[in-house]
């Protein structure tokens, strides 16, 4: 219990912390949507570079994105 008090006081006083969880939901999400859709979607270069350059670099699993990065370079 206080760790949910201590979380809802840091949202409501701080409001980048705000801006920062939205970032982090949103690029979970993305990340997630592009790699269980299709695995045909990274040929396409665009789709490639969106993934990898909106998701903040400490999201980037650094096995997992290395690996992708090695199958489908981007030049």
């Amino acid at each position: 219990m206080a760790l949910i008090h201590s979380l809802k006081n840091t949202l409501v006083n701080q409001p980048i912390a705000v801006v920062l969880l939205i970032v982090l939901i949103y690029a979970s999400f993305f990340r997630t949507l592009i790699v269980t859709a299709s695995p045909d979607l990274f040929k396409y270069l665009v789709l490639r570079q969106v993934y990898f350059f909106t998701t903040p670099g400490f999201l980037n699993f650094p096995f997992f994105a290395a690996s992708l990065k090695n199958r489908y370079p981007l030049s």
